[in-house]
């Protein structure tokens, strides 16, 4: 696990999937976790922050990937995909839209339907 020090300048995603950096000003251990504070208001896990965007990003972008896998995993038919979308929040509605969910209902739903929903 990579160590971040005060002063360092780092790069993280929020949970609503925002990207925030920042000199660290801080770091707190809880309970065996790492946390960060850096930037105005970022508070992130340790192993969470990068010292490269392009880290950062990189590590993003395999994540969002992994997710999306997996829930394609789990749509299998037409009927599978209706019950998805029905019990994941694919729409657009700002932070609360399931990014990962909605991409993997759009390459569902071209693979089984056929459809291009972006049109």
């Amino acid at each position: 696990m990579r160590k971040v020090d005060v002063g360092d300048y780092v790069y993280g995603f929020d949970s609503y999937g925002n990207l925030h950096e920042g000199k660290v000003r801080l770091t707190e251990t809880c309970e065996g976790v790492t946390f960060v504070r850096f930037g105005h208001y970022s508070v992130l896990r340790e192993d969470t922050v990068f010292l490269s965007k392009e880290e950062c990003m990189a590590n993003h972008i395999k994540n969002f990937e992994e997710q999306v896998k997996k829930y394609m995993q789990g749509i299998n038919s037409v009927e599978d995909l209706v019950r998805f979308g029905y019990n994941n929040n694919i729409s657009l509605a700002e932070e609360y839209t399931d990014w990962e969910a909605r991409e993997a209902y759009k390459r569902k739903a071209e693979e089984l339907l056929g459809v291009d929903v972006n049109e």
